[in-house]
């Protein structure tokens, strides 16, 4: 099993807490709309959620470029279709307006692209492991 030498950058890590977050804030939908007896349709959808922002998480804390290239094609197609729909930014976002919905994408890829060299292909990422622990084990 191949792993890096280098350890998640200081940027990274930050966008893993953020992510941590949007599970935390997730979980508390998902059982407040469980205890609640909301649909199902609504439980799938924070379900899916859940999932997907865990595993972001795992691979960019790994050291992925899936996480890179997914989130903002969702963040994307997410602000594409409010547009289509006919959504009142203004109104949901009183503040910042549509600038709301394209800033997280931003900062994302302003924290996450400098290590883009870094970054593997490997779905999940690699396992950090110093180098010398490496010589130690496979010799």
């Amino acid at each position: 099993m191949k792993t890096r030498s280098h350890p998640t950058p200081l940027p990274i890590k930050i966008v893993v807490g953020l992510w941590l977050v949007v599970v935390a804030a997730q979980a508390f939908t998902l059982i407040t709309a469980a205890t609640l007896g909301s649909t199902s349709k609504s439980l799938l959808g924070a379900v899916i959620g859940l999932s997907s922002a865990i595993y972001q998480a795992t691979a960019l804390a790994r050291l992925s470029r899936w996480p890179v290239l997914l989130y903002p094609t969702l963040a994307t197609l997410s602000i594409a279709s409010l547009y289509i729909s006919g959504a009142d930014l203004k109104a949901q976002y009183p503040i910042l307006g549509p600038f709301a919905l394209i800033l997280p994408p931003v900062i994302f890829l302003a924290l996450t692209l400098p290590y883009w060299g870094r970054m593997n292909w490997t779905p999940f990422g690699r396992s950090y492991r110093p180098s010398e622990d490496q010589v130690e084990v496979f010799t």
